[in-house]
Parts: C-alpha cells; sequence; structure tokens
C-alpha cells in the first residue's frame, strides 16, 4: 500500500472518543492556545496588512478564512511548536477546523484537530524538518497543505479512498521555499495563507471526485530538500500533540533555553558582565547570533532577547517587538554576547533544543544549562499558565477575543468551538478597530 494510502487510512479512521480524558485536556490546552495567538496576532501590525489584505481581495469562503486564521496565529512566534518535526502545527489544524465550525459544519471538531496534529507533526519529521529548515525550507509550509487537507478530510467524514486523493493533490501543492523575513510586512504569512487555503481545497476537491498521485510521498523528488526521508516516522504512536511544546512568551524556540539560563544567571548573581557566551547546538547557532536592531532580530536573535531579559522582561509578551526597543544598558548587554557551538549539546537535538550561558565578570565566572524549558512536554503549561501568558501579551496588543472569553474552547465542546469560529470570522469581516 502506497505510504498516502495508508496515512489516510489511519487518519480518516481517527475519532476523538478514542482520547483519555488526560490527551483530550492537552489538546484543548493547545486549542486555546492556538485561539489566543489568533485574536492576538490580528491586532499586531502583521496581522492587520494581512486583515486587509484579504478583505481587498475580495475572497470569502472557509478555505480563504483559514489562511488567514492560521498567519495570524503564527506571526506571533507565540504558538506551539513540535521540536524534532520543527513544525508549528497548531496554527494549522486549528485553522482548519475554525471556519468550519463557524458555520455549523461538522461535529467531531476534537478528532480533526487531532488529525492535523498527527499529519503535520508526523510528516515534518518525515521530511526531517530539524534539519531541511537550516537549508532554506520551511517546515510548517511543507506540510501545510497536507496537514490541513487531512484536517478538514476527517471534519467532513472523507472516506479513507477520498482522504488519500486529498493528502495527494495538497502535497502536489507543497513548496516549503518562503523566503526570509527581510521587511514588514512580511510575505511569508501571505504565503502560508495561501498553503493553507490550498489545503482546504485539495479536501474539498478530493471530496468532489479529483484524484492524485497516490505515489507521490515516496517521489524522489523529496530527496533534494536536502534532508533524510524518515520513513518510521509515520509509524503509529502516541498522539502527536503530546510532544508538542507551548511557548511561554513570543520567540524563536530556538533561543528559548538561552533565555531561560541567562534569567537564572542574572537573577543569581547579576555583576557586571565582562562577557556572555551562549553556546547551543551547531544546526541553530547561526541562526540565534544575528545583532539587534530589526523585526526579525526582536524573535531570532539571543543577543538582543538577553538585552531584554537584563532591562524589560516583560517585553517578551510583546508579539509586534521591531528589534529597537533596546535601551542603552539593554544595547550594552547585547553587545557582550558572543553565541558558539557546543558539540556536548547536541547529543539530544532534535528532540531537545538546549542552552547554556556562561557569564564572565569581576566576581567570577558562572554557567547555566537548560535542556528543558518551561512548556515543553516535560514541564507544559496548564490552561491557567496559558491565559496568564496571553493577558501579559494583551498589555501590548489588545486581541479580538479576550484569553478570558476564549478559554470555553478548551473544552473542545462544539458548541464553544463553533463560537470561538464565529469570533474569529466576526474580526475578519470587521476590520480594524
Amino acid at each position: 500500500m502506497a505510504a498516502i494510502a495508508g496515512w489516510a487510512e489511519r487518519m480518516a479512521a481517527l475519532r476523538a472518543g478514542a482520547l483519555s480524558p488526560a490527551e483530550r485536556g492537552r489538546l484543548g490546552v493547545h486549542l486555546y492556545d492556538t485561539v489566543c495567538a489568533m485574536a492576538l496576532g490580528a491586532k499586531a501590525p502583521e496581522g492587520r496588512a494581512l486583515g486587509a489584505a484579504h478583505r481587498r481581495f475580495g475572497r470569502s469562503g472557509p478555505a480563504a478564512e483559514a489562511g488567514i486564521l492560521a498567519a495570524w496565529a503564527r506571526l506571533t512566534e507565540v504558538d506551539d511548536i513540535a521540536m524534532e518535526a520543527t513544525v508549528t502545527p497548531g496554527a494549522l489544524a486549528a485553522s482548519a477546523v475554525l471556519p468550519f465550525a463557524a458555520r455549523g459544519e461538522g461535529e467531531d471538531y476534537a478528532g480533526a484537530l487531532w488529525v492535523g496534529y498527527e499529519t503535520a507533526v508526523r510528516w515534518g519529521k518525515y521530511f526531517d524538518g530539524a534539519a531541511i529548515l537550516y537549508r532554506g525550507i520551511w517546515p510548517t509550509y511543507l506540510v501545510a497543505p497536507a496537514a490541513v487537507a487531512a484536517a478538514v478530510g476527517r471534519l467532513r467524514n472523507l472516506s479513507a479512498e477520498k482522504m488519500a486523493h486529498a493528502l495527494a493533490i495538497a502535497l502536489s501543492l507543497s513548496s516549503g521555499v518562503a523566503g526570509r523575513i527581510v521587511e514588514t510586512p512580511s510575505s511569508r504569512w501571505l504565503t502560508l495563507a495561501l498553503a493553507v487555503e490550498c489545503g482546504v481545497k485539495a479536501a474539498l476537491a478530493a471530496e468532489s471526485g479529483f484524484r492524485g498521485d497516490l505515489q507521490l510521498l515516496e517521489a524522489t523528488v523529496w530527496e533534494r530538500l536536502g534532508g533524510g526521508i524518515r520513513a518510521g516516522a509515520l509509524e503509529d504512536g502516541p498522539p502527536a500533540f503530546l510532544e508538542v511544546s507551548l511557548k511561554s512568551y513570543a520567540a524563536a524556540k530556538q533561543t528559548m533555553a538561552a533565555v531561560e539560563a541567562f534569567t537564572r544567571l542574572w537573577v543569581r548573581r547579576r555583576w557586571p558582565a565582562e562577557s556572555i557566551r551562549v553556546e547551543v547546538p551547531s544546526a541553530y547557532a547561526q541562526m540565534i547570533a544575528g545583532t539587534p536592531g530589526a523585526r526579525r532580530s526582536a524573535l531570532t536573535s539571543v543577543a538582543y532577547l538577553l538585552g531584554l531579559v537584563a532591562t524589560d522582561p516583560e517585553r517578551l509578551y510583546d508579539v509586534a517587538r521591531t528589534g529597537e526597543e533596546l535601551g542603552e544598558i539593554g544595547l550594552a548587554v547585547a553587545n557582550k554576547v558572543e553565541v558558539a557551538a557546543a558539540p556536548d549539546l547536541a547529543g539530544d537535538f532534535p528532540r531537545h533544543w538546549p542552552g547554556r550561558v556562561v557569564l564572565t565578570g569581576p566576581g567570577g565566572t558562572d554557567q547555566e544549562t537548560v535542556t528543558i524549558t518551561r512548556g515543553d512536554p516535560e514541564d507544559p503549561l496548564d490552561l491557567e499558565a496559558v491565559r496568564t501568558k496571553y493577558e501579559r501579551c494583551a498589555r501590548y496588543h489588545c486581541p479580538v477575543v479576550s484569553p478570558l472569553q476564549a478559554a470555553a474552547c478548551a473544552s473542545l465542546e462544539p458548541t464553544a468551538i463553533r463560537a470561538a469560529g464565529r469570533q474569529m470570522l466576526d474580526a475578519l469581516t470587521a476590520g480594524p478597530s
């Protein structure tokens, strides 16, 4: 059996009733986290630009709406992430479900979310997302059409055969090459929106009888991505959302272990630092080594983030930082940061993304290593912690739906998910206020 057909057979059979109460609770927290990210992203400058473009294009219907919702969540850099797959699955799974839920279509929304997470995470691992990201491929963008098509297909009760063709059509629309964030508003979020839109349309096309190439997942063309195809990633296992991390604030996940390590050192010693050495696995050392001064650095520059920790740590919750927020003291801290690759930290990568900070000053040298950060599967955020995170984010940008209003969707009850979908679509239709 072709890999796509086998995957489709399993996804078409998934039902939320198979989840344990604890698993259902974790999935609900992830949905809540994603809805809050969407609500926040809608009010961020780039989110407003996307909403305006959507209205200017005159697009309507669940496919176009799903694309903007996914981009709203993703541009915040506060949405969830699967480290080994290097995919942000919540933005894909939730965006596939909410437009249909808003219209009262479907019932097993939790099952569809589960299918979206399974496909995003396991296909991200199949394509070796943790390797190809650093070769210019954006794994989330690569798997977006398929993950969304799978979630929509499950929601619309597609047969295994039609689910397979939905996935094949979606995979034929996958690219992965989105370009860097150079200026704002970035086309990166627009390309993701269009990829998600393609995923919805792939499912609807298969439902209408269109057929794709079921051998496409095994095609040699994917070897050009530069990673190693990991067929074992598609084997049965625990629900994939259980290996997904929730972020504690807005930043690239690759920086977070170092930020947490520096925070511990800063609280413990707080001496005038002569040098600050950040050590991480070689895979992402170059990525986080940028200097402060641009929107991208506000998310990925560990020097910038350590400057914020030292002077204005609450600013970590501002999802629209420009990279220019550091004052004189913050810049002085940032300018002392050196990033280096540490081979001894690479052993557990990509399952974990560790970081070490070595701080040297008049009082001597101290260091801290962090492997598991707050929000990782081993130390998960609960519903209250997620709500607190978004309340802190809301101090900078008022979301279109408050964290308190959105909390009901964590129950995964159909009425609550439908209400969350209507709230998101109302925000998309209404525009800025």
